[in-house]
């Protein structure tokens, strides 16, 4: 009975065994006669699950199997498989069509016991592929299938890279085999640890990278990112050693190792441990965990990592208006005195210490600093108390109102740090951190800064009816040195010192155009009068000019629409004032201008 019962179990199984032969023939056929039709392997690629490449001069085959997430290298060494060899066989697998070979015997193809041979098999299937010799002139190597053994082809070399690699060459030397994107936390120790008083630990989330440990702050999105990327380019140079037993002689020691860990989504974890180099200007060493092995790297990761602090990854950029959507008040109070820049619709105006027209260029450059807002570093995150860094009674306070009379920001500047700027806080946020000496002292900049720097314009080239100029020696309260004045139509003639005709264009390009004073403009403004003229050299001015304006032309009576007074000159700048504009602000104007107000305008008789 039982003798019975065994036969019956073996002739089902025999059965089966016979039916899965069937099966996979008649699923080879299905194959061939579908869309993989003439490929030299006709296996479905996402069904391939490995490959065998006998180079067939006695050396080791290469062997890679498809894992759950990667490749694997069984042959000749047990390692991760280099994704770019092996996306090189897979080519052939999804692309490879070779064309018939004119008639030649397989010894003139260069096919003999010894020839190379591909081999990839799925669950059910299995395909080879022979390579015979290379002709170069048609970029092509010959090639024969097993199951069409009679039948010789021509493929495109390019199918048939991978043979140029050795057997070593299927291993991979990139170390970080993910994808930057899907990692969600990073995790830095080992030798950083002594500089950062604990490991790092940053983590992805819906508003960016933040730090976990050993605080929680935002991190700096792009310092995070350039780790990624550095790290998933890192390629090993060679492999210095097949036994981890001999790590300590590649300078794997706690105190100067540091080990970089990174976790997916799917809680999948790679972690490297890096070495510094042996000799100075050296490579380093790498250990990926989970590959027995020790490589050569370059050392610039480990650097990054081993010199990084928890404020190196903290986000610096304090984005103070990120969510202001308008606002309509500026303050900022420099060592008790107050600035005020109130918004009337699209324009602006100062309103303390005094009214005045703003300069909507250098508002829009303070502006713009405030919005890109950056901390140099983070002092205390927790302080006992404001004083110790000149908060209590800061130097500088900046506040904004938004449009709804809302503070939106309330900024305060305090002592210097030494050589790091100096110290600051924002309100509703508890750390001291530094902010920079440039932005500090664009703040502490005098009212008159934001004054608009227009000082005179003229609309009308008719309406200028006299030109009037002092030079320097002469009383400028007394007759001018020069005028130029206006008689019917375009006509000028100059009347002091002396009576001659002018060239009405010479006036209208040079001093009444818009590049002399037709639309004359302060390059900055740089003082006040109260300061003393002297400081400056307008008093007595070196230089001053008048402009009177006609303002019908069937009556000439006339109206001072510029009296501008020229100082010292200062690089390619010269001091001057307005006496019809702010008369007591000092600017500067270009050089340009006064050569243009000293040349003479008159038509003078050619000299015997």
């Amino acid at each position: 009975m039982r003798l019975k019962t065994t036969v019956i179990l073996i002739l089902i199984a025999a059965g089966l065994s016979f039916l899965n032969l069937v099966n996979a023939w008649q699923r080879q056929v299905e194959l061939e006669k579908s869309a993989y039709a003439g490929l030299l392997m006709p296996i479905p690629l996402k069904e391939v699950q490995g490959f065998t490449i006998d180079y067939g001069d006695g050396q080791n085959p290469v062997v890679c199997q498809r894992m759950e997430k990667r490749w694997q290298l069984t042959s000749p060494i047990n390692d991760l498989a280099d994704r770019y060899a092996v996306e090189e066989v897979l080519a052939l697998v999804s692309y490879g069509r070779a064309r018939p070979a004119s008639n030649l015997t397989e010894a003139e193809s260069g096919f003999s016991k010894d020839s190379a041979t591909l081999t990839v098999y799925s669950p059910d299937l299995a395909a080879k592929v022979i390579f015979g010799k290379q002709v170069p002139e048609e970029n092509s190597i010959y090639v024969r299938t097993e199951k069409q053994p009679g039948e010789i082809f021509l493929l495109d070399m390019d199918m048939a890279a991978f043979l140029k690699r050795l057997p070593e060459e299927f291993r991979a030397m990139d170390l970080f085999p993910g994808k930057p994107d899907k990692v969600q936390t990073i995790i830095l120790g080992g030798g950083s640890e002594v500089k950062t008083g604990g490991q790092i630990e940053l983590e992805r989330t819906a508003g960016g990278w933040r730090l976990r440990a050993p605080g929680s702050w935002q991190a700096d999105g792009e310092k995070v990112e350039n780790l990624l990327q550095r790290y998933s380019q890192l390629r090993a140079k060679q492999v210095l050693a097949e036994d981890l037993e001999q790590k300590e002689d590649f300078g794997f020691k706690r105190e100067n190792s540091v080990v970089l860990t990174v976790i997916t989504a799917k809680d999948e974890s790679e972690t490297i441990i890096l070495a510094p180099p042996l000799a100075p200007g050296g490579n380093g060493a790498a250990i990926v965990i989970g590959r027995n092995v020790i490589f050569e790297v370059a050392d610039g990761l480990r650097r990054a990592i081993a010199t990084a602090s928890v404020d190196s990854y903290r986000q610096k950029r304090l984005e103070p208006l990120a969510d202001v959507e308008g606002f309509g008040e500026i303050q900022v109070e420099v060592s008790g005195t107050l600035l005020r820049l109130l918004r009337s619709e699209t324009l602006w105006y100062g309103e303390t210490p005094r009214k005045f027209p703003v300069d909507l260029e250098v508002l829009n450059q303070l502006v713009l600093e405030i919005e890109n807002l950056t901390a140099i570093s983070y002092i205390n995150d927790q302080p006992e108390t404001l004083a110790a860094y000149g908060l209590q009674n800061p130097w500088i306070r900046l506040r904004i109102i938004d449009l709804d009379g809302k503070e939106c920001i309330n900024l305060a500047i305090g002592q210097k740090a030494g050589q790091n700027g100096y110290y600051a806080s924002l309100a509703g946020r508890s750390e001291i951190f530094t902010l920079s000496e440039d932005f500090s002292r664009l703040l502490a900049r005098p009212w008159y800064v934001y004054h608009a720097r227009q000082i005179a314009y003229f609309t009308d080239l008719k309406q200028p009816f006299a030109l009037s100029i002092w030079h320097q020696g002469k009383d400028p309260q007394g007759p001018p040195s020069v005028r130029y004045k206006r008689l019917q139509g375009h006509a000028w003639q100059m009347d002091l010192p002396e009576t001659l005709p002018v060239d009405p264009m010479a006036l209208y390009r040079g001093p009444l155009s818009d590049k002399g004073l037709g639309d004359l403009r302060a390059a900055r403004f740089v003082g006040t009068a109260a300061e003393g003229l002297a400081k400056f050299g307008l008093d007595p001015p070196r230089l001053r000019v008048v402009v009177e304006y006609a303002l019908f032309k069937e009556d000439l009576s006339k109206k001072t629409v510029c009296d501008l007074e020229i100082g010292d000159p200062m690089d390619n700048f010269y001091y001057a004032r307005s006496r019809t504009f702010a008369d007591d602000l000092i600017f500067e104007v270009d050089k340009a201008l006064v050569e243009m107000l000293q040349a003479d305008y008159a038509e003078r008789e050619p000299a015997n």
